[in-house]
């Protein structure tokens, strides 16, 4: 007969299961609905006024209250940042189940439910935090890697003879997302009134990349000096591809670093399951002891610190 560790280890299994799989029709639900939408609005001009909604909330609430301004300015911009982020309630489901699953393998673990709950709250505002900066990750490597096109494209309609609003829509209208979306965004206010520095400057708040902000640096060098924007958009191409080549090189020389990493930080929670499933009493003769409890919380801090420290030390950032 299975035991009950068997039986919550099943459990847990098929519990995860049921989550991720109501998470992926949630997310296909909405992919197709922002679709639709898609076809019928400018979601473009809409998506923009949020985001800079957002960041003016955030830089007010950073003016008026402190610290706590600081951490809600810090948040609502990564919100921002990501472009089409999960809605709150779909972050707020993402948090809840992680937080029941962890208290459970927790406290099967530790058979301390004051301990498990604490490292299951960690958990739980820690997963949706690492699902906004994955999505922010992801968005600003594709707006970095489609920039170099984006200005090429710039550089030969100025050379056509257009006019920069001209070249800047053509940028719009020919890119995908996410860059497609930011020139279009830059394109109304510009046509609204906005001068170009100010707009990329807007554009640069918007994304969060190094690339962006780059790019309306040398854009306000070049208003406030004067001189071919053609030329000075053309070397700002050439290094930016000079640049994602480095980072490329960088990333592949450190990839076994990573992956050694990810290993050694999923392999104690695998074992750990593998044992309690085929060997359900190997933890039971210490489960009671209470030594165990402080020592398991101890180790389990120190991993994510030495995870942390793995990540810093492969992250090169040329």
């Amino acid at each position: 007969m299975p035991s009950w560790t068997q039986y919550a280890f099943f459990g847990m299994l098929i519990g995860a299961a049921l989550f991720a799989a109501a998470v992926v029709a949630e997310f296909m639900t909405r992919s197709m609905q922002r679709r639709s939408a898609l076809r019928r609005l400018d979601e473009t001009a809409v998506r923009e006024r949020g985001q800079a909604a957002l960041l003016r909330a955030a830089r007010s609430d950073k003016a008026e209250h402190g610290a706590a301004g600081r951490l809600a300015d810090w948040f609502l911009r990564l919100y921002a940042q990501g472009g089409s982020q999960p809605a709150p309630m779909m972050l707020a489901m993402v948090a809840a189940g992680s937080a029941a699953a962890a208290f459970l393998l927790f406290n099967s673990a530790i058979n301390n439910a004051l301990a498990a709950g604490a490292l299951a709250l960690c958990v739980g505002a820690g997963a949706p935090l690492l699902l906004l900066l994955r999505n922010r990750a992801r968005r600003r490597a594709k707006f970095a890697a489609q920039l170099p096109d984006a200005i090429e494209v710039i550089v030969r309609s100025l050379k056509a003879g257009h006019p920069l609003t001209t070249a800047i829509g053509m940028v719009a209208r020919d890119l995908p997302a996410p860059i497609g979306d930011e020139f279009a965004a830059c394109s109304q206010e510009m046509t609204y009134g906005l001068d170009l520095q100010s707009a990329v400057r807007a554009m640069a708040d918007r994304v969060g990349a190094p690339e962006a902000s780059v790019l309306a640096s040398a854009v306000a060098i070049q208003q406030r000096s004067g001189g071919n924007l053609g030329e000075v958009l053309t070397r700002l191409s050439k290094l930016l591809r000079d640049r994602a080549k480095l980072q490329a090189k960088a990333k592949a020389l450190s990839s076994e670093g990573r992956y050694s990493g990810m290993f050694l930080s999923a392999m104690p929670f695998i074992m750990f399951g593998l044992v309690t499933l085929f060997n359900p009493d190997y933890y039971g003769q210490v489960r009671n002891n209470p030594i165990v409890t402080p020592i398991l919380v101890g180790t389990f801090i120190w991993m994510v610190m030495g995870s942390f420290v793995i990540n810093r030390m492969v992250n090169f950032k040329p």
